[in-house]
Formats: structure tokens, sequence, C-alpha cells
């Protein structure tokens, strides 16, 4: 889990590019790129599956940007849900 550090960014299919925004030893806080900070989401650690990871330039930063997994139970929590819906 040493890839879930601040700044890197997140890619779960099927949810916007994400950055790790905050990390303690058991989760990471992951905002949406592009979305309102409400939408911020906290992950226990325990339940990220790395499937694959790369190096990327960002604003002239090097950055790894990690692909996950997620197991479903979580994707169809109302917190995951709420993040694809149209906000007016």
């Amino acid at each position: 889990m040493e890839l879930l550090k601040f700044k890197n960014r997140i890619i779960i299919e099927g949810y916007p590019l994400a950055k790790i925004v905050h990390t303690t030893p058991d989760a990471i806080c992951i905002h949406f790129i592009g979305y309102n900070q409400k939408r911020n989401r906290w992950i226990p650690k325990k339940i990220i599956t790395i499937d694959h990871s790369k190096d990327v330039n960002v604003n002239y930063e090097d950055v790894k940007e990690i692909n996950i997994s997620l197991p479903e139970w979580f994707l169809n929590t109302d917190k995951m849900r709420r993040i694809l819906m149209p906000t007016n």
C-alpha cells in the first residue's frame, strides 16, 4: 500500500479521475477532480485492490496513477452512488 500516497491519482472504473488528498494508516481520502469537495470519500485501505500503476507527470510533478478495484458492496453504498448523480 506504499503507492497510496498524497497527490497520487486514483482510477476506479466507472468513476471520475480522483486524487488522494489525505492518508491515515487505515484509509485514504480521495477527491474526484472537477467535483465539489463534498464528494470526497474515505476508503479503507483493507478493501482496496491495486490492479496496476504507472508514473505520470502532472503540472511538472511526478506522481503515480493507480488503477484500483473496490468490492461491489462498497461501490453500491449511497455515498459512492451519489458521486455519479448530476447536481443542479
